[in-house]
């Protein structure tokens, strides 16, 4: 097999989107996994959403409310 993008011997396909990789291609690997250069910028952006949401729901926001009562 050939990488899509250089005609290179395929070393690899990529996880996300199943695009043949060459040594040049590769953005990220994980382990056995392997990420192309665009599929790897779309995970970091998920993965720091996800983070974001975790730390959202483990510390909600603290505000106070105004107790009209004492007025």
């Amino acid at each position: 097999m050939k990488c899509q993008r250089h005609s290179r011997e395929c070393t690899g396909v990529c996880t996300w989107c199943g695009r043949q990789l060459c040594r040049l291609c590769i953005g990220k690997t994980d382990g056995k996994k392997m990420y192309c250069v665009e599929c790897s910028g779309k995970i970091g952006d998920l993965v720091k959403e996800k983070q974001l949401d975790v730390i959202r729901k483990e510390n909600p926001p603290k505000t106070k409310y105004f107790d009209f009562s004492r007025v």
